[in-house]
């Protein structure tokens, strides 16, 4: 499940009450490391970041990567600082020699059916189509999708729908 909220007010107030928060939901506060096993290969992502445009953050078999909007993004008429989950996420997991993928589109509402088309040919399916805010501007949805086919596959697609959107890529 997943819960999104917004507040204002004093940031170690605030960082405080969160904390409790948190707290109550049993959810580790402390960073983790994924220890790569002795026996573990790193996997090779070469293609996915050649095809996407950038580097993505590897960890083991996994690689991560994040695409910002290209225009400024407010809430109540205050700009947001791209570190607050307003942009794309994309992360694929190695499975032998296929890969799963999952993410979060962040599109206007234009861009919508033009990303669910190219996704759903691409090998991915979507999970959920939602809003994140209440009085952004622009208005944004928030779509997760999942895909498993191989590495290549999926970012090609992947590098298809966010020609579809206003991202940085």
């Amino acid at each position: 499940m997943y819960m999104h909220f917004e507040a204002s007010g004093n940031a170690a107030d605030l960082a405080k009450k969160m904390k409790e928060v948190i707290s109550l939901t049993k959810t580790p506060l402390e960073k983790r490391e994924i220890a790569v096993k002795e026996n573990e290969t790193i996997s090779d992502w070469s293609i996915v970041e050649k095809i996407l445009g950038k580097e993505g953050n590897k960890k083991s078999n996994i690689i991560s990567f994040g695409f910002s909007r290209k225009e400024t993004i407010a809430e109540n008429g205050h700009p947001l600082p791209k570190t607050f989950g307003i942009h794309t996420a994309v992360s694929f997991q190695m499975i032998d020699d296929k890969s799963i993928v999952t993410g979060d589109y962040v599109m206007t509402a234009d861009e919508i059916n033009e990303v669910i088309k190219v996704l759903t040919e691409n090998n991915n399916i979507i999970t959920a189509l939602h809003n994140h805010m209440i009085n952004e501007e622009p208005r944004l949805f928030f779509m997760h999708f999942f895909g498993y086919a191989s590495p290549e596959s999926l970012s090609k697609g992947i590098r298809a729908a966010l020609e579809k959107t206003n991202s940085i890529y």
